[in-house]
Order: C-alpha cells, then sequence, then structure tokens
C-alpha cells in the first residue's frame, strides 16, 4: 500500500466535509508513501487547507462535471507517470473503517497475483456492493465472504476500488461517455478480458446511493436524466436496446410512485433507444 494514489472525486461539497476524506484520514498511517489526487467537479474551485500538504499530490478543478470516469483515468495517468503501483478510487459518500489500508495491504499478501480489490460497502438497505452480475442488471447480495470471487460472478461499485496501475491501463481504463451510472459495470466488463480475479477485503464501509428514499423530486428528476443517458450509451455499446429501455422503464415506475408524478414514466416512454 506504500505505492499507492488514491483518487477522490468531489461535486459540490468541501473536501474536508466529505465522508470519504474525513474516514481516510482518521486511518491514514503517521509514515506512508501513498498520496491523494482530488479532482473536483464542483461550479467553483476551493482552496486546500495548508494541513493537507503531506498527503495532498495534487488538486485538479474540472468545473465541467465530466463524471467520475474522466477523473479515474487522469488519476491514473499520473498514478504511471509518477511510478504508483495502484490506483485506489473514492467517491465523496463512502464510509470506512479506520482499519482500511491495514485490511487492503492484508488482502494483496494473501493474493499477490490479483490485480484488482474491493470493499464491503452497505447502505441503508444492507449490502450494496459487492452485487451480483446479470446481462444487463445487477441483483442485491445477503451477504458475501471476504476472499477471491469472479467477475464473471459479482461486481463492485466503484468506490474503495483498489487496481493495479498497469492492468488498468491494460483494460483501457473508463469510458468517458458514461459519467457515473453503468461506469463500474462497463469498466469490470473490460478488466475481466485481463483477469477474472476479484478479492473482496474484509472490512465494511457504508455508502450513500444516489437512489436514498428521501431524495428530493427535482433532483431524483435530474439524476433520472443522466441515468437515461447512460442506459442509451450502454444500449449502443451492447447492442441490448429491449433490455436497457426495460431497465429504464421499471426505474421509472418505481421513482414515479416515490414521488407521486408521472413525469419519470413520460420521459422513460418518450426516450429513444
Amino acid at each position: 500500500m506504500n505505492s499507492c494514489l488514491i483518487v477522490l472525486v468531489l461535486y459540490k461539497q468541501k473536501l474536508q466535509e466529505t465522508a470519504s476524506y474525513q474516514s481516510l484520514m482518521a486511518a491514514w498511517p503517521s509514515s506512508n508513501c501513498m498520496k491523494l489526487l482530488v479532482y473536483d467537479n464542483s461550479p467553483a474551485a476551493q482552496l486546500m487547507d495548508q494541513t493537507l500538504d503531506g498527503p495532498l499530490l495534487q488538486y485538479i478543478h474540472d468545473p465541467s462535471n465530466p463524471g467520475v470516469g474522466k477523473a479515474y483515468n487522469v488519476a491514473a495517468n499520473v498514478a504511471r507517470e509518477e511510478g504508483y503501483r495502484w490506483l485506489m478510487l473514492m467517491d465523496q459518500d463512502s464510509t470506512f473503517p479506520v482499519n482500511i489500508f491495514d485490511a487492503y495491504a492484508a488482502s494483496i499478501q494473501a493474493f499477490p497475483h490479483v490485480l484488482i480489490f474491493g470493499p464491503r460497502l452497505f447502505d441503508h438497505r444492507g449490502l450494496l456492493s459487492p452485487f451480483g452480475r446479470g446481462k444487463t442488471s445487477g441483483r442485491r447480495l445477503g451477504k458475501i465472504s471476504p476472499g477471491l470471487h469472479s467477475l464473471t460472478d459479482v461486481a463492485v461499485i466503484n468506490s474503495g476500488l483498489l487496481i493495479d496501475v498497469g492492468a488498468f491501463h491494460q483494460s483501457c481504463g473508463y469510458d468517458e461517455r458514461l459519467p457515473l451510472d453503468f461506469s463500474d459495470i462497463h469498466f469490470l466488463s473490460r478488466f475481466s478480458k485481463i483477469s477474472t480475479d476479484l478479492v473482496v477485503v474484509d472490512i465494511a464501509g457504508q455508502q450513500v446511493h444516489s437512489d436514498q428514499p428521501d431524495t428530493g423530486y427535482q433532483d431524483a428528476l435530474h439524476r433520472f436524466g443522466y441515468y437515461l443517458q447512460a442506459a442509451r450509451v450502454m444500449a449502443n455499446l451492447e447492442h441490448a436496446s429491449s433490455s436497457y429501455r426495460l431497465r429504464t422503464l421499471a426505474r421509472a415506475i418505481k421513482l414515479s410512485w416515490r414521488c407521486r408524478s408521472f413525469r419519470f414514466l413520460h420521459t422513460a416512454l418518450t426516450a429513444s433507444f
């Protein structure tokens, strides 16, 4: 873990106020060669506190808000240029225990041939990641044991992924046409052509999911628009228009019921695939 670059993606939050940064700093070893790259997609840049000089390698502000895919690709390029072995992906809404780095180091030692590692993450409904793989969708798992698994059976969300930098580039990284939704699934599909081995690290973190039940109507509608765009990209990539149309309709029905509005359903029905 000494040769690891962590990339933390921000959007409209101050770095020091994010759950991810707070939990990382609580766990950060006093003497370590790990560094932090902050990729900020917020409209306005923020000043970095001088106390960040130790862990902070670079701050990048990108008000165009291209999503997480570009942030991860840029960080992977920096990691390669700076000679890091590992890249850890992090979004702003994850909380990890104080033994996160020890747990990853132990997993690397136990499975030295594996090129990608992921944590268990829980949200308000239970285990969010890893999840079972389907052709165009995932399914929640009740539980999963730490250790070696196959990417043909399970997948993981982006936050907390630890990836060998060379393998990241060999897989061609993230498709930047998928700013958020489906970005993890598509990346892992690419990565599985290099290796199907995945290690689930023996830690349990918490994740605030974008589909929280208390999300307001306007925010939910805005997010659904992004979801539709990503679903269209995936439908074209996988030549599976019918499957993704059905998936978007299912989400639209759920959101229509939750928000008491047919706007979601109308948007999904009129979308082209």
